[in-house]
């Protein structure tokens, strides 16, 4: 999954300023394609910003990256792959979504001097480099790989002691904290009166994260906050009085405890499924992109002391 990852990242890199390097330099050539210091550029200052680090520590890293894309992309197309406009439309609305909505969308493609259409274009290419991927890397893990690791890594399934609980929340609203505690009282009554506190949860919690789960917090330690301390005073089955924290009134129904110890290999099988496959999908598609790599002509022409000197006019 990790490589991706990092062609999605290619996509949204085109929403970044532009190199001091003139845009049509051409800084690579993957059999005869060239590839522009303004498109490395932007997928640079895309990973410089999420390292916190200044461009030029990255800017080889990106250029490589964006080669290993157009290598990708190539050999998509030779195998005839393609993906569909509604696959384009699906993830840039995901885009929009992450990063606040089509106007800030719009905004951000101003400030970078971008385009629509050439964001379209990258996360088709980014879509189609994914879809090569998952042709020709595929993973599969057994259950004799998921015990080996659970017993040869048994200090990362060790936890401290636990509580599960559920709450419903009741917002001061207003600042009318009258109000609310006459509600969370009556809420209160009904969920020691025997109502289902999951059914109750999902009617009257303010709490939009949890409500529709029926409340629940999951398992969590214990820590300084009123409705931890709250939770761990109570035994499975027990309802809270109602408990102020500043995020408004609480009523708690602890679900299930457990003392300090290590969690069972049915209840971590699937993270650690997941943490192998993408360890073995890393690997293989690594093998995947060298094997292309092999068989392609790559040219390096600019790396990042040129580039750097070429914006200072040496």
């Amino acid at each position: 999954m990790k490589f991706q990852a990092v062609i999605i990242t290619a996509a949204i890199s085109l929403l970044c300023v532009h190199s001091v390097v003139a845009d049509s330099t051409v800084a690579a050539r993957v059999n005869g394609k060239p590839i522009t210091v303004a498109e490395i550029d932007r997928l640079a200052t895309r990973i410089a910003s999420g390292a916190k680090t200044p461009v030029e520590n990255v800017w080889n890293d990106a250029r490589d990256q964006q080669v290993t894309l157009e290598v990708l992309v190539q050999e998509a197309n030779a195998e005839k792959l393609s993906v569909s406009p509604a696959d384009v439309d699906k993830e840039i609305e995901e885009f929009k979504t992450q990063i606040g909505g089509p106007q800030q969308f719009q905004k951000t493609l101003d400030e970078a001097k971008s385009t629509d259409a050439q964001f379209r274009e990258d996360t088709r290419r980014s879509l189609l480099a994914g879809k090569l991927l998952d042709k020709h890397v595929t993973v599969k893990v057994d259950d004799k790989q998921i015990e080996a690791y659970y017993k040869e890594n048994q200090d990362q399934f060790e936890h401290p002691e636990l509580v599960r609980a559920s709450h419903i929340l009741v917002k001061i609203v207003g600042g009318d904290k009258a109000a609310a505690e006459k509600r969370a009282a009556d809420i209160l009554a009904r969920a020691k009166a025997g109502e289902d506190f999951a059914k109750l949860a999902k009617e009257t919690s303010d709490d939009e994260r949890t409500k529709n789960q029926g409340g629940d917090l999951g398992f969590f330690p214990r820590r300084s906050t009123p409705v931890a301390e709250a939770a761990f005073q109570l035994k499975p089955g027990q309802i809270s009085d109602v408990v102020e924290s500043t995020y408004g009134l609480h009523i708690i129904k602890v679900v299930d405890q457990r003392d300090a110890g290590t969690a069972p290999l049915a209840e971590v099988k699937d993270q650690i499924r997941t943490t192998l496959e993408d360890d073995t999908r890393e690997d293989k598609e690594d093998a995947y992109i060298d094997q292309l790599k092999k068989a392609a002509k790559i040219e390096i022409l600019v790396d990042k002391k040129a580039a750097a000197n070429a914006g200072n006019g040496k």
